[in-house]
């Protein structure tokens, strides 16, 4: 039985810095600003299995990073816009 390539370093860092963004979100706003890094970094890791994966394997965690930080980045964004609305809002009323 041939032995599996290791796992590739950068895999669960994606991992982690999704999870963090997107859990974290919950609990504070702060975590949610890492989820462009792990969209970016999870994206990297992919491109780097996908052009050796007989030397490296982990794309699963490194492709649930790079989701959670595509999902994370797009709560981000739509924060952003609710906050910008409701000072539009309130600079309209005044």
């Amino acid at each position: 039985m041939p032995i599996p390539p290791p796992q590739h370093p950068g895999a669960a860092g994606a991992l982690t810095l999704g999870l963090v963004a997107v859990i974290g979100a919950v609990f504070c706003v702060v975590p949610i600003l890492l989820s462009p890094v792990a969209w970016i970094r999870g994206r990297a890791v992919l491109k780097e299995i996908d052009a050796n994966p007989q030397r490296w394997s982990g794309r699963d965690l490194a492709n649930t990073g790079y989701i959670l930080g595509i999902v994370g980045t797009a709560l981000l964004a739509l924060g952003v816009i609710g906050v910008g609305g409701v000072i539009a809002l309130f600079l309209a009323t005044e």
